[in-house]
């Protein structure tokens, strides 16, 4: 979800093991499960970044947003 340009809600949901993930502004980020909602928290230190691409329809925005933030790491996936 975006307001104003920015974004304030985001959410990755695993339908089939009734998983979801989300984040949300000023909120942080959290994970609901069978167990409940319950905060969970990134401790990357950026050097293990890995950037998921698109196989036929890779951009060069996507390459350039890999090379600004050191991602070094590329994985391609496509339907086929």
């Amino acid at each position: 979800m975006v307001e104003k340009n920015f974004p304030i809600l985001g959410v990755v949901a695993i339908p089939a093991l009734n998983i979801f993930y989300g984040a949300e502004k000023e909120q942080g980020a959290f994970k609901i499960d069978k167990d409940g909602r319950r905060k969970i928290a990134c401790k990357s230190n950026r050097s293990e970044l890995i950037c998921a691409d698109s196989r036929f329809h890779s951009s060069a925005a996507v390459q350039g947003f890999c090379q600004k933030y050191g991602i070094k790491k590329i994985n391609k996936y496509g339907s086929l």
